[in-house]
Protein backbone atom coordinates (compact mmCIF):
# COMPACT_ATOMS: atom_id res chain seq x y z
CA UNK A 1 0.00 0.00 0.00
CA UNK A 2 2.81 2.40 0.91
CA UNK A 3 4.52 1.81 -2.44
CA UNK A 4 1.35 2.62 -4.39
CA UNK A 5 1.03 5.83 -2.38
CA UNK A 6 4.39 7.01 -3.75
CA UNK A 7 3.28 6.20 -7.27
CA UNK A 8 -0.03 8.01 -6.74
CA UNK A 9 1.66 11.15 -5.42
CA UNK A 10 4.10 11.08 -8.34
CA UNK A 11 1.28 10.81 -10.88
CA UNK A 12 -0.65 13.65 -9.21
CA UNK A 13 2.46 15.85 -9.35
CA UNK A 14 2.96 15.05 -13.03
CA UNK A 15 -0.68 15.92 -13.74
CA UNK A 16 -0.44 19.24 -11.89
CA UNK A 17 2.79 20.10 -13.72
CA UNK A 18 1.13 19.23 -17.04
CA UNK A 19 -1.77 21.59 -16.33
CA UNK A 20 0.59 24.37 -15.20
CA UNK A 21 2.59 23.85 -18.39
CA UNK A 22 -0.55 24.11 -20.52
CA UNK A 23 -1.50 27.36 -18.73
CA UNK A 24 2.03 28.72 -19.39
CA UNK A 25 2.68 28.99 -15.66
CA UNK A 26 5.47 26.42 -15.74
CA UNK A 27 7.82 25.38 -18.54
CA UNK A 28 8.01 21.61 -18.19
CA UNK A 29 10.68 21.29 -20.91
CA UNK A 30 13.22 22.87 -18.55
CA UNK A 31 12.61 20.20 -15.93
CA UNK A 32 12.11 16.97 -17.89
CA UNK A 33 15.32 15.34 -16.66
CA UNK A 34 14.53 16.26 -13.06
CA UNK A 35 11.09 14.67 -13.43
CA UNK A 36 12.57 11.52 -14.95
CA UNK A 37 15.15 11.48 -12.15
CA UNK A 38 12.42 11.82 -9.54
CA UNK A 39 10.50 8.98 -11.24
CA UNK A 40 13.56 6.73 -11.06
CA UNK A 41 13.97 7.58 -7.37
CA UNK A 42 10.33 6.63 -6.80
CA UNK A 43 10.96 3.32 -8.61
CA UNK A 44 14.00 2.78 -6.39
CA UNK A 45 11.81 3.21 -3.31
CA UNK A 46 8.94 1.12 -4.71
CA UNK A 47 11.30 -1.76 -5.53
CA UNK A 48 12.60 -1.96 -2.00
CA UNK A 49 15.43 0.60 -1.99
CA UNK A 50 18.33 -1.01 -0.12
CA UNK A 51 16.75 -4.46 0.04
CA UNK A 52 18.37 -5.51 -3.24
CA UNK A 53 21.83 -4.66 -4.55
CA UNK A 54 20.44 -4.46 -8.10
CA UNK A 55 18.25 -1.49 -7.19
CA UNK A 56 21.28 0.71 -7.76
CA UNK A 57 20.23 0.47 -11.39
CA UNK A 58 17.52 3.02 -10.58
CA UNK A 59 19.77 5.30 -8.54
CA UNK A 60 22.63 5.63 -11.02
CA UNK A 61 20.60 7.03 -13.95
CA UNK A 62 18.48 9.09 -11.54
CA UNK A 63 21.50 10.92 -10.17
CA UNK A 64 23.24 11.20 -13.53
CA UNK A 65 20.14 12.74 -15.14
CA UNK A 66 19.81 15.09 -12.19
CA UNK A 67 23.48 16.09 -12.58
CA UNK A 68 23.02 16.77 -16.30
CA UNK A 69 19.91 18.89 -15.68
CA UNK A 70 21.45 20.84 -12.80
CA UNK A 71 24.61 21.57 -14.76
CA UNK A 72 22.48 22.88 -17.63
CA UNK A 73 20.24 25.17 -15.55
CA UNK A 74 22.70 28.08 -15.69
CA UNK A 75 22.59 29.00 -12.02
CA UNK A 76 26.34 29.56 -12.18
CA UNK A 77 28.27 31.71 -14.59
CA UNK A 78 29.16 30.05 -17.88
CA UNK A 79 32.88 29.99 -17.13
CA UNK A 80 32.24 27.60 -14.22
CA UNK A 81 29.89 25.33 -16.17
CA UNK A 82 32.37 22.58 -17.01
CA UNK A 83 33.77 22.50 -13.47
CA UNK A 84 30.24 22.22 -12.08
CA UNK A 85 29.48 19.44 -14.56
CA UNK A 86 32.36 17.28 -13.31
CA UNK A 87 31.57 18.06 -9.67
CA UNK A 88 27.93 17.06 -10.13
CA UNK A 89 28.84 13.81 -11.92
CA UNK A 90 31.29 12.92 -9.16
CA UNK A 91 28.64 13.71 -6.58
CA UNK A 92 26.10 11.55 -8.42
CA UNK A 93 28.29 8.46 -8.06
CA UNK A 94 29.27 9.35 -4.51
CA UNK A 95 25.59 9.58 -3.57
CA UNK A 96 24.95 6.12 -5.02
CA UNK A 97 27.69 4.81 -2.75
CA UNK A 98 26.47 6.65 0.34
CA UNK A 99 22.79 5.90 -0.16
CA UNK A 100 22.93 2.35 -1.46
CA UNK A 101 26.05 0.25 -1.99
CA UNK A 102 27.81 1.07 1.29
CA UNK A 103 24.97 -0.59 3.23
CA UNK A 104 25.79 -4.07 1.85
CA UNK A 105 28.36 -5.09 4.45
CA UNK A 106 28.45 -8.67 3.18
CA UNK A 107 30.07 -7.59 -0.10
CA UNK A 108 33.77 -7.03 -0.70
CA UNK A 109 35.36 -3.59 -0.94
CA UNK A 110 35.16 -3.42 -4.73
CA UNK A 111 31.41 -4.11 -4.83
CA UNK A 112 30.61 -1.77 -1.93
CA UNK A 113 32.68 1.24 -2.89
CA UNK A 114 32.90 1.16 -6.69
CA UNK A 115 30.68 4.25 -7.09
CA UNK A 116 32.96 6.25 -4.79
CA UNK A 117 35.97 5.07 -6.79
CA UNK A 118 34.26 6.10 -10.04
CA UNK A 119 33.62 9.58 -8.58
CA UNK A 120 37.34 10.24 -7.97
CA UNK A 121 38.27 10.99 -11.63
CA UNK A 122 35.34 13.41 -11.92
CA UNK A 123 36.45 15.33 -8.83
CA UNK A 124 40.03 15.21 -10.05
CA UNK A 125 39.06 16.70 -13.42
CA UNK A 126 37.14 19.49 -11.67
CA UNK A 127 40.19 20.19 -9.52
CA UNK A 128 42.47 20.27 -12.57
CA UNK A 129 40.19 22.66 -14.41
CA UNK A 130 39.82 24.90 -11.39
CA UNK A 131 43.54 24.99 -10.66
CA UNK A 132 44.49 25.70 -14.27
CA UNK A 133 42.06 28.62 -14.48
CA UNK A 134 42.04 30.25 -11.08
CA UNK A 135 45.13 29.27 -9.12
CA UNK A 136 48.73 30.10 -9.73
CA UNK A 137 49.50 26.38 -9.31
CA UNK A 138 49.41 24.35 -12.49
CA UNK A 139 48.60 20.88 -11.19
CA UNK A 140 49.04 19.32 -14.63
CA UNK A 141 52.71 20.33 -14.67
CA UNK A 142 53.21 18.95 -11.16
CA UNK A 143 51.57 15.66 -12.11
CA UNK A 144 53.44 15.10 -15.36
CA UNK A 145 56.78 16.53 -14.22
CA UNK A 146 57.01 14.85 -10.81
CA UNK A 147 54.16 12.58 -9.69
CA UNK A 148 53.84 10.47 -12.83
CA UNK A 149 57.56 9.61 -13.11
CA UNK A 150 57.80 8.91 -9.37
CA UNK A 151 54.67 6.72 -9.57
CA UNK A 152 56.14 4.77 -12.48
CA UNK A 153 59.37 4.21 -10.51
CA UNK A 154 57.45 3.02 -7.43
CA UNK A 155 55.25 0.69 -9.50
CA UNK A 156 58.30 -0.71 -11.28
CA UNK A 157 60.08 -1.35 -7.97
CA UNK A 158 56.93 -3.00 -6.63
CA UNK A 159 56.73 -5.32 -9.63
CA UNK A 160 60.41 -6.27 -9.29
CA UNK A 161 60.07 -6.94 -5.55
CA UNK A 162 56.91 -8.97 -6.10
CA UNK A 163 58.56 -11.10 -8.79
CA UNK A 164 61.75 -11.71 -6.76
CA UNK A 165 59.86 -12.84 -3.66
CA UNK A 166 58.01 -15.60 -5.51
Amino acid sequence: MKNKGFLGIFLICLGVLGILNKLNMFNIEDYVLILISFGLLVLYIINGARNRYGNQGFLIPAFILLAVQLSDMHFVEYEYHDILFYLLFGTAFLLVCLIHTISFSNLNFRHRFWPAIVSIPFYFMALLMFSNRYLSINIMNIIFDYLLPISLIVIGIGIIIKNTTK
